[in-house]
């Protein structure tokens, strides 16, 4: 298994919610995927991630 609060702290960032429940949606979904795709996955699985935030952490895991 994969250990994401790992990843994101070995990149500088917290491992926070909203950040380990967008990576799990990433690789949910698997290829790619826009990040409106991510929040509309988030939705549906009932995670309450605001629209803002899933962009702004795209941003940061891109980089």
């Amino acid at each position: 298994m994969i250990d994401y609060a790992e990843i994101i702290r070995n990149a500088g960032l917290k491992a926070t919610h909203s950040r380990l429940a967008v990576l799990n949606a990433l690789a949910a979904m698997g290829g790619h995927c826009s990040a409106d795709d991510v929040y509309h996955h988030l939705e549906e699985s009932g995670e309450n991630v605001p629209r803002g935030t899933v962009f702004k952490v795209v941003g940061d895991l891109s980089e």
